[in-house]
């Protein structure tokens, strides 16, 4: 991402954040709601002042979505491998 982005405002757990960006409205909003979710899932609220326990809730939660982009990625390289075989298969047959 760039400085040449776009400003959008998003919340998380009631709190709003300005974040530049080239991405897709949609997709940044549907991001942050993905982490909304993680925090809820996790029983995480942020304190108050948001001292330095929000640091250590903001990276553990930023490592769930970086896992879970992980398993993701594994998922579509083995799909991308498979249509891979089966084009070669097709382009045999014909």
């Amino acid at each position: 991402m760039n400085n040449t982005g776009k400003t959008l405002k998003i919340s998380i757990l009631g709190k709003s954040y300005t974040v530049v960006t080239d991405e897709h409205d949609a997709d940044v909003h549907a991001a942050a709601c993905e982490v909304e979710k993680i925090f809820q899932e996790k029983g995480f609220n942020l304190p108050p002042n948001q001292g330095p326990n929000a640091e250590k809730i903001a990276a553990i939660i930023a490592l769930q979505v970086a896992i879970e982009l992980v398993k993701a990625n594994k998922v579509l390289d083995r799909y991308e491998s498979m249509c891979a075989g089966l084009t070669g298969m097709i382009e045999q047959t014909l």
